[in-house]
């Protein structure tokens, strides 16, 4: 495997999801880029138990209960289309690739900083030695310092969200036997598989992508990452629209039983 090739040089696949945004994406790349459109949901055929697991047909059939199950064919989708993405890196012969949404923005000075890190930190100078490198924003949910390997560098134990990384054949190697039948989102997948498929998940402090605000995973990332103020702050909000309903109730009941005079 080639391991002297920097990641800026690597190839891109952009997952088209409108054709401005992937050509907006496109100006901003430095590298090759392959185009990737997405799978449809309604291509898929729920019945398909190589495809769907049983778990995801349940919670499809039955209703997703929290972010990370299916609940509707558009979310497998999406899996489908990051496994399509993994089979065009295989085809590139690449050591590792890149994988982006069309609905992200590249900071200046991004791939720059990609590639110094590249070179820095002595476990990611070799794609063989890491599988998955996250450039989400504010996507990781548990992970481990590792100064040993650069003071910002972190090793991800824990993960939402997939619309910017970079992956290495290694990892597509060892993951793709074990996707299908799929049966929750793939990146929960991969984040609750870390240690049971030996993944290397890696992340640098100040190397991130920013989605556009209108994005799914945008919404995500904010729903999931509420702090303890904030759902305090949303109980007292429901309270006090509870009270106030409990307000006119009482005064319509009131007014409707005469106690209180109409003018």
């Amino acid at each position: 495997m080639v391991d002297n090739v920097f990641p800026s040089k690597l190839p891109a696949i952009i997952i088209n999801t409108d054709k401005d945004s992937t050509k907006s994406l496109k100006s901003q790349l430095p590298m090759k880029t392959i185009d990737l459109d997405r799978v449809q949901g309604n291509s898929i055929e729920i019945n398909d138990p190589k495809i769907v697991g049983s778990v995801a047909y349940d919670t499809i059939i039955k209703g997703a209960k929290n972010l990370y199950e299916y609940g509707s064919l558009e979310q497998i989708a999406d899996t489908l289309t990051h496994l399509k993405a993994w089979y065009a890196i295989l085809d590139s012969g690449a050591p590792a690739a890149w994988v982006f949404s069309d609905k992200i923005a590249i900071p200046s000075g991004f791939f720059d900083k990609v590639d110094v890190a590249y070179k820095m930190y002595p476990l990611m100078d070799a794609y063989s030695q890491w599988d998955l490198w996250l450039f989400n924003y504010d996507g990781i949910l548990e992970s481990t310092p590792a100064p040993v390997f650069g003071k910002e560098m972190i090793l991800v134990e824990g993960f939402r969200g997939m619309y910017a990384y970079m992956i290495t054949r290694g990892a597509i190697l060892k993951l793709l036997p074990h996707i299908l039948p799929t049966q929750t989102n793939i990146d929960h997948f991969i984040s609750t598989t870390i240690g049971q498929y030996a993944i290397n998940v890696i992340a640098v402090k100040g190397i991130q992508v920013q989605p556009a605000a209108t994005t799914v995973p945008a919404m995500f990332e904010s729903f999931k990452y509420k702090s303890k103020k904030s759902k305090k702050g949303s109980k007292t909000a429901r309270r006090a629209i509870i009270g106030t309903v409990v307000v006119i109730c009482l005064y319509l009941i009131a007014e409707n039983s005469g106690m209180i005079k109409k003018k």
